[in-house]
Formats: structure tokens, sequence, C-alpha cells
């Protein structure tokens, strides 16, 4: 078995999609993929996730999964808002010394590492951040019920919907909008299709409705209008003043760039880094609190 070094840490990234864990050494960094881990929507499954995967981990690694749990560890949960998931964790995980939160604050740090920047983040989900040197506040982040603007989801469900506008006569027919009733047969079968949709499958569409906006779709050009004035709105209420970066992260949001308003243009700037980058940052950052 391979003896850990004694500044070895783990850093879990868990989302609704997949679980990366890592561990990460002076001279190693060894890291695995899993399911799903959301605590809110699934916690035993997200806790039995976690547990397989740090078994998965420990294989590649040529350790132990006891030998894990003493590890300081960081997680980064889709899922946690508040402090009782993070205590539930603590009691069902058997670590030496845990730290789990919300994973908007991973995907800050991996996109912004310490410096002051906003992040507009639109992937599975979606959530806004601005980032000073006395404070980062979030919105945002709440699920495809009750949000997640601008997420891939958001786009399919919104085209699916300004489509059967355009069916009632409220707009006029595009490009788009005739595309999705060909693809789903006619109105009716866009309705049988969201009876039972789930916001993977809205999220699917996205990549069949974005090359639209290039071609000035009028109905896309239209959602993307609407998610402009969202986007500028949501970060100047979180502080953003426009004079540090943005950092435009998750699957969908770099398609966005092109139709932001043009402050928000002039301050973009790649992520300096993924949110695992930011859960081991975080995790070192915690392995400095708990070590003697």
């Amino acid at each position: 078995m391979t003896q850990l070094a004694e500044t070895s840490i783990l850093a879990i990234d868990g989302g609704g999609t997949r679980c990366r864990i890592a561990l990460v050494g002076d001279q190693n960094h060894v890291q695995i993929e899993a399911g799903s881990a959301n605590v809110s929507t699934d916690f035993s499954g997200a806790v039995a996730m976690i547990t397989k995967g740090l078994g998965a981990l420990a294989a590649k690694a040529g350790t132990t999964a006891d030998a894990l749990y003493k590890v300081p560890t960081y997680m980064s949960l889709a899922g946690i808002k508040g402090p009782a998931l993070p205590a539930k964790l603590e009691t069902v995980l058997p670590f030496a010394h845990l730290r789990a939160e919300e994973d908007r604050v991973a995907a800050v740090r991996g996109a912004l590492g310490d410096s002051p920047g906003a992040v507009i983040h639109c992937g599975t989900g979606s959530f806004f951040a601005n980032q000073t040197p006395q404070q980062s506040r979030f919105a945002g982040g709440w699920g495809p019920v009750l949000g997640d603007v601008g997420s891939a989801m958001w786009m399919g469900r919104s085209a699916l919907s300004a489509t059967l506008d355009a069916e009632d006569g409220l707009r006029a027919q595009s490009p788009m909008s005739q595309a999705m009733l060909d693809r789903f047969g006619d109105a009716s079968g866009i309705v049988a299709f969201a009876a039972t949709a789930t916001p993977a499958d809205f999220g699917a569409l996205a990549p069949a409705i974005m090359p639209f906006a290039k071609s000035s779709d009028t109905i896309v050009l239209d959602l993307m209008a609407d998610l402009a004035t969202t986007f500028a709105t949501t970060l100047d209420q979180l502080g953003w003043t426009g004079d540090t970066p943005v950092a435009l992260t998750g699957g969908i949001a770099p398609s966005y760039a092109p139709y932001l308003p043009d402050h928000i243009k002039d301050r973009l700037a790649d992520p300096l880094g993924t949110p695992m980058d930011g859960a081991i940052a975080l995790a070192r950052q915690f392995a400095a609190e708990v070590r003697p």
C-alpha cells in the first residue's frame, strides 16, 4: 500500500451530472470521476456515490478508503444550502476533518482565484457571483423549478414555450420554431415531450437551438436579449461595478458572449481554472486550518 504524504488533501466536486474526487499531495495527483451527487435531491444516493468514488480512488492511488478518511477533505456539493446538510454529512461519513460547502463557492474560486471579479455560470444549472476583497455575493442556483435562468434547460424550455406562442399566433414563426415543430411532429408532440421531460432532456435541445442565433432568428434573438438584460441587472444588484473581469463558466455560457451588453462584453476574461481547481485550493486552505 502507498503511504500517503502528510501534506495530502482530498477534494470532492459533486454536481447533478457527475462527481470528481481528487487526492493531491506534493508529488501526486490522483483523480476519478463518478456519477451524480446532489445531496438535496437524493442525499443517500449522493453519499453512496461519494463512498463508491472514494473506494475507486483508493484503489487507483494504491491505498485504502480508511486512509483517505484521515486526510483533510473539502467537499463542493450541489444542493447544499445552509448548515443542515454539511452537519448531516459529518455524521454519516467518517472523515477526521471535513468541510462541505455549496458548489458555487469552489466554482468561483476556480474561475477567479482570490482576485475580484464576477462569474456568470450557465450549464446544467445557473448562478451569478461577484467577488470583492471584502466578500463574495451569490444569486441563483435554486434549481430548474424555481430558477436556473440561462441554463441549457432554460434555453430548451424557453424555446419550446416561444414555439407554442407562435403556434397560437401570439408571435411570428421563425426557422427555430419551425424546426422544433418538425422535431416533435406538431404542437401536441411538444406538449407530450414536456410532460415527462427532465431538465437534462430540455437541456439536450440547446445545441439545436443556439445556432439559430447566428442566422438572426427572431425568437432566439429575443431570448438572447432577455438574458442579456437579466445578466446585466443581476450583476449590478450583486455590486459589480464594471471594473473587474467577468468569467463565463459552464457549458452554454460562452455561447452567450456575442449577445451580452458592451460593458460586460468588454470585461470578459477566460476562467483561471475549473471548479475542481477551486475545490483543491479550498481543500489546501482547510488543511492549513486543521493541521498543527
